[in-house]
Protein backbone atom coordinates (compact mmCIF):
# COMPACT_ATOMS: atom_id res chain seq x y z
CA UNK A 1 0.00 0.00 0.00
CA UNK A 2 2.78 2.37 0.88
CA UNK A 3 4.52 1.62 -2.39
CA UNK A 4 1.51 2.43 -4.55
CA UNK A 5 0.10 5.33 -2.56
CA UNK A 6 3.45 6.89 -1.52
CA UNK A 7 2.30 6.76 2.10
CA UNK A 8 4.00 5.30 5.16
CA UNK A 9 4.18 1.53 4.92
CA UNK A 10 1.87 -0.51 7.13
CA UNK A 11 4.22 -3.39 7.93
CA UNK A 12 7.85 -4.34 8.39
CA UNK A 13 9.66 -7.49 7.36
CA UNK A 14 12.33 -9.25 9.38
CA UNK A 15 14.39 -12.00 7.76
CA UNK A 16 15.83 -14.86 9.77
CA UNK A 17 18.43 -15.99 7.25
CA UNK A 18 20.63 -14.37 4.63
CA UNK A 19 18.37 -13.11 1.87
CA UNK A 20 18.49 -11.39 -1.49
CA UNK A 21 16.07 -8.54 -1.95
CA UNK A 22 14.76 -6.59 -4.89
CA UNK A 23 14.18 -2.93 -4.18
CA UNK A 24 11.25 -1.57 -6.13
CA UNK A 25 10.70 2.15 -6.34
CA UNK A 26 8.01 3.83 -8.35
CA UNK A 27 10.62 5.20 -10.74
CA UNK A 28 12.24 1.77 -11.20
CA UNK A 29 8.85 0.19 -11.91
CA UNK A 30 7.97 2.92 -14.40
CA UNK A 31 11.32 2.40 -16.14
CA UNK A 32 10.78 -1.38 -16.19
CA UNK A 33 7.31 -0.93 -17.65
CA UNK A 34 8.90 0.80 -20.62
CA UNK A 35 11.88 -1.56 -20.97
CA UNK A 36 10.67 -5.04 -19.99
CA UNK A 37 6.94 -4.97 -20.49
CA UNK A 38 6.33 -8.73 -20.33
CA UNK A 39 8.09 -9.23 -16.98
CA UNK A 40 6.61 -6.18 -15.31
CA UNK A 41 3.15 -7.24 -16.46
CA UNK A 42 3.61 -10.49 -14.51
CA UNK A 43 4.85 -8.61 -11.43
CA UNK A 44 1.93 -6.18 -11.51
CA UNK A 45 -0.56 -8.99 -12.09
CA UNK A 46 0.80 -10.92 -9.10
CA UNK A 47 0.69 -7.79 -6.94
CA UNK A 48 -2.94 -7.38 -7.98
CA UNK A 49 -3.69 -10.97 -6.98
CA UNK A 50 -2.13 -10.41 -3.56
CA UNK A 51 -4.15 -7.24 -3.04
CA UNK A 52 -7.36 -9.00 -4.13
CA UNK A 53 -6.76 -11.80 -1.63
CA UNK A 54 -6.05 -9.35 1.18
CA UNK A 55 -9.22 -7.43 0.37
CA UNK A 56 -11.24 -10.67 0.26
CA UNK A 57 -9.90 -11.71 3.67
CA UNK A 58 -10.58 -8.28 5.14
CA UNK A 59 -14.13 -8.30 3.80
CA UNK A 60 -14.76 -11.79 5.17
CA UNK A 61 -13.42 -10.72 8.55
CA UNK A 62 -15.63 -7.64 8.64
CA UNK A 63 -18.71 -9.62 7.61
CA UNK A 64 -18.01 -12.19 10.31
CA UNK A 65 -17.44 -9.48 12.90
CA UNK A 66 -20.47 -7.31 12.15
CA UNK A 67 -23.01 -9.61 10.51
CA UNK A 68 -22.57 -12.83 12.42
CA UNK A 69 -22.33 -11.20 15.87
Amino acid sequence: MGFLSQMVRSADVVVLTDSKLIVLTQSSVQKAIKEIQQIINKVLFNLSLILCERLRLTNASLVEKFVVN
